[in-house]
């Protein structure tokens, strides 16, 4: 997901993952990019002016019902990973997550970006 925010002040990119261990599945928010403009120039997000992080989630197993759903937080200088709940596997097959984050600053505290809701489907195997 490449997503800039109103004004295009403030530009992001995350990817939405579903880590496993076999056991149990933990959706995941991959930030790999946060950035600010400013000057004529883009500038990473660093230890001065981080990106915080709000990331909701919903996980549907195989069988579509809410394997998990929540929230997590955390800051992207410039990347981040930021960790849903683990939950018990609903055996293998294809499993959906849904999610959106939503991201303040870097520098530009007044400024959030949204992502709005996106979905991806991923083959899992794991146990149930």
């Amino acid at each position: 997901m490449a997503n800039y925010s109103e004004g295009h002040w403030t530009y992001s990119e995350a990817r939405l993952c579903l880590h496993t261990d076999g056991e149990s599945v933990r959706p995941v928010l991959e930030v790999e990019a946060c950035q600010y403009y400013w000057g004529a120039a883009w500038y990473n997000a660093g230890n001065t002016y981080k990106c915080k992080i709000d990331f909701a989630f919903t996980v549907l197993g195989p069988d579509g019902n809410v394997v998990t759903s929540g929230t997590a937080q955390g800051d992207a200088a410039p990347s981040a990973e930021i960790f849903g709940e683990p939950s018990r596997c609903a055996g293998s097959g294809t499993y959906q997550i849904r999610g959106r984050y939503v991201h303040h600053g870097p520098y530009w505290t007044e400024m959030t970006l949204d992502s709005g809701f996106r979905a991806v489907n991923i083959d899992v195997s794991c146990g149930g």
